[in-house]
């Protein structure tokens, strides 16, 4: 039964004081949370502003090459990696990428400053 202390109406309990498991029985409001916006560490920002942002990121965006990786030597004094069936060792360029790293289940490859592995299948 809910609390009717004081005002006689039932009193609903805060949502985060609700026991785990169980939903609070009333929608949440404003000032049902500890938030400050005087403190607030975030700017408001428009939903056109974040598309905008969205759509400038994705604009800038690398596109890597389509790369098929079907054998790794990494057993060699200097590892080797079957690339588009072309072997690359670290340094080398395969289709506009530079091979960064040759572990032994995957390479790192960079393109315009940005890097992607590509793993064994």
């Amino acid at each position: 039964m809910p609390d009717t202390s004081q005002s006689g109406s039932p009193r609903i309990p805060h949502p985060r004081a609700s026991p785990i498991g169980k939903t609070a029985q009333s929608s949440a409001n404003a000032s049902d949370f500890d938030y400050d916006q005087e403190k607030s560490e975030f700017e408001p920002i428009s939903v056109e502003a974040l598309i905008a942002e969205s759509h400038a990121e994705s604009r800038n965006a690398v596109l890597f090459p389509k790369l098929r990786l079907t054998r790794i030597y990494h057993d060699l004094p200097i590892p080797v990696a079957n690339v588009n069936s072309a072997l690359v060792r670290i340094g080398d360029r395969v289709s506009g990428a530079q091979v960064i790293d040759i572990n032994q289940k995957n390479i790192v490859v960079q393109v315009e400053g940005e890097r992607k592995t590509y793993s064994l299948k």
